[in-house]
């Protein structure tokens, strides 16, 4: 009876340097597929922080369903009465009180100073015509923004360069103007 055992065998010098070829060959496949798995790590990193995100998004809007309110941007209102030193903010949209405190210097001495409604209605028009027309009121760096308005119409001058119009319908538009290159001498002689 005949049987075949795997054994030992001999190697030829042509059977030895084949064996150590696919072993190199191998070997590069070991590597990509290392190469492979650590894209994979990147990958499974960036899709946990993507689920993260979504579960930390998620529990954010089930809290907001749950108490049927969010935090958004309300356009307010502040109010000055000098009778008791306070200023109030009002939210626009529903009228409610949203903060009262005292009033700062500047508050105070801002409201003790009578109104100019002809002057504040000519420059607004002039600046809604010609905003740069009045760059000489544009504050420096640091100082607030300068805002004149009347009849529903703002300009607010931002010391950045940026200009912001609000139209009697609440429509704001923000422009932004580069300060003139100011070039030095006059006229040769």
């Amino acid at each position: 009876m005949e049987v075949t055992r795997t054994l030992p065998c001999a190697l030829t010098d042509a059977e030895v340097i084949d064996r150590l070829r696919e072993a190199a060959s191998r070997d590069r496949r070991i590597i990509q597929h290392e190469d492979r798995l650590g894209e994979l790590k990147e990958e499974t990193a960036t899709v946990k922080g993507q689920i993260d995100h979504e579960l930390v998004e998620m529990r954010r809007l089930v809290n907001v369903a749950n108490n049927r309110e969010e935090p958004r941007p309300v356009k307010c209102q502040w109010s000055y009465d000098l009778a008791s030193n306070s200023a109030t903010l009002t939210r626009i949209d529903i009228g409610e009180v949203v903060e009262t405190r005292a009033m700062t210097k500047e508050e105070r001495q801002r409201e003790e100073q009578p109104p100019l409604p002809g002057l504040a209605k000519r420059v607004v028009e002039r600046m809604l015509s010609d905003p740069d027309g009045l760059e000489n009121l544009r504050p420096k760096k640091g100082e607030p923004s300068v805002t004149v308005g009347h009849d529903g119409k703002s300009v607010t001058l931002h010391a950045d360069g940026r200009t912001e119009t609000t139209d009697a319908d609440g429509k704001t538009t923000m422009t932004t103007k580069k300060p003139a290159s100011k070039k030095g001498g006059g006229k040769k002689a």
